[in-house]
């Protein structure tokens, strides 16, 4: 089949509300040329396990590009036009399969030396596109805020190098509760904006109950994600006892649902169920670490959910073992390695920074980087000074109030 040839039924196999969304954009998936049409069949097939957000961005690109004029659509999908598949990806099911398609056409892309090229047509599609899309009205200013336990401390390593030049860096932070605090934060910002997955606590470990049990506050942990994380490390273990190569082993992943890792025993939300799928399928290390679960949570919570409160709590990781140790379950000595998370939750910081800075509205955000073990924070904010250094003795409270947070 090729594209013009879609019609309502090629949906059939698609959940409800995917198979809906799709038919209402037949005439745009129509015109697609397949090297760009499965990225979009690949979001679509998943509709209904999306978050608002997500929603709204996909929405509203395929809405501008079924307005594009016919020599603006001809320039932006000529590329991939360009792209000649071989049979046997033609051949695959790409309505129904588009993850299975697009590993093996990456896979050809890299072979035939024309990955470069591909890259730089979407990169150009998707500016195009998100230049025409209306900047979405943020009732509240985006806040987010790492953190960690107070056990995490190296006197000789230097925190927040990455950041300083773009807060202020104070030195002195006096919090004697940090739970408390940050429980008071999450019920202040979600008792004023109650749309769902728009507040986030992200936790390495298990925090007091208290915070975990607000309502409207979407509550993870790598402890609460157990028994997702076991059914992949068994997929992982089965890899290496069958000789599977990465490439099986990764499609495999992408093959789990929520039923197969008794995710519905974490929560009832679909949603959740199968977010929480994808960070353990698809990250790397985040089945093993809980630093690396929490520092790609917290890319892939900001990248799709787009919360407007995220709190990132960084708690200790076991220091390295083998990897087939830890895939195959043998239980080794759990040696905590104090110094080693501290430098991951420094890292963590810095690349959810990062993230932050490429969503909608970012400049207008507030980031603090708070470390309470060493006492030492960094606030970004577009208020708050910048590349200056404090050794005065503040609160968080104090310390946010410089960047004008809107709570």
């Amino acid at each position: 089949m090729i594209p013009r040839e879609l019609t309502v039924r090629s949906f059939e196999r698609y959940p409800p509300q995917g198979r809906a969304f799709a038919s209402s954009y037949l005439s745009v998936l129509q015109r697609l040329p397949i090297a760009v049409l499965v990225s979009f069949l690949d979001q679509i097939i998943g509709w209904d396990w999306r978050f608002p957000a997500e929603r709204n961005q996909l929405e509203a690109e395929l809405g501008v590009i079924k307005n594009l004029s016919t020599n603006e659509f001809e320039q932006l999908t000529q590329p991939f036009a360009k792209i000649a598949l071989p049979t046997e990806l033609t051949h695959l099911d790409w309505i129904n399969a588009p993850p299975e398609f697009l590993e093996r056409f990456t896979a050809y892309l890299w072979s035939s030396h024309q990955i470069d090229g591909y890259r730089a047509a979407a990169r150009l599609l998707l500016e195009q596109v998100s230049a025409q899309i209306p900047p979405a009205n943020k009732r509240r200013q985006p806040l987010v805020v790492v953190t960690c336990t107070k056990d995490l401390v190296a006197a000789d390593y230097p925190l927040f190098l990455k950041l300083r030049k773009y807060g202020l860096y104070a030195m002195n932070i006096q919090a004697s509760n940090g739970d408390e605090w940050i429980s008071e934060l999450l019920s202040r910002r979600s008792a004023e904006e109650k749309s769902p997955y728009a507040h986030w606590f992200l936790d390495g470990g298990i925090t007091s109950a208290f915070i975990s049990a607000k309502s409207n506050v979407v509550y993870l942990s790598y402890e609460q994600a157990e028994p997702v994380r076991s059914a992949v490390l068994n997929v992982m273990a089965s890899a290496v006892r069958s000789g599977w190569g990465p490439e099986v082993l990764r499609l495999r992943l992408t093959q789990l649902r929520p039923s197969d890792c008794n995710a519905e025993a974490i929560t009832e939300d679909p949603i959740l169920q199968h977010f929480i799928v994808s960070l353990l399928a698809d990250g790397s290390g985040t089945q093993i670490y809980t630093t690396s679960f929490v520092q790609w949570s917290a890319r892939e919570i900001l990248r799709r959910a787009q919360p407007d409160t995220l709190i990132v709590r960084i708690t200790p990781r076991v220091r390295q073992r083998s990897l087939n140790d830890f895939v195959s379950g043998r239980r080794g000595p759990a040696e905590p390695d104090f110094r080693g998370s501290l430098i991951d939750g420094d890292l963590a910081a810095y690349y959810t920074w990062l993230e932050l800075r490429k969503l909608p509205g970012a400049e207008q955000s507030v980031f603090l980087a708070w470390f309470p073990g060493p006492r030492q924070a960094l606030l970004i904010a577009p208020d708050a000074p910048k590349n200056v250094d404090t050794p005065n003795s503040l609160s968080l409270n104090q310390l946010l109030a410089l960047g004008h947070l809107d709570t």
